[in-house]
């Protein structure tokens, strides 16, 4: 998704593109982060950030 303007979203800083997952068909919503996690742990050189929704 791309805003035409640069807006924080989730507590994440400010950014005018953002990949918003749909991850449906991960009832346990662990997969992103097994994924992401380490990777952050031993400095990938891109790894991007994350943040869970809670509705």
């Amino acid at each position: 998704m791309r805003l035409t303007s640069s807006s924080e979203l989730l507590g994440m800083p400010a950014s005018r593109h953002w990949a918003l997952l749909a991850d449906n068909a991960d009832e346990t919503l662990l997969r992103t982060d097994l994924i992401f996690d380490p990777g952050h742990q031993i400095s990938w050189q891109y790894v991007p950030r994350s943040q869970c929704a809670q509705l």
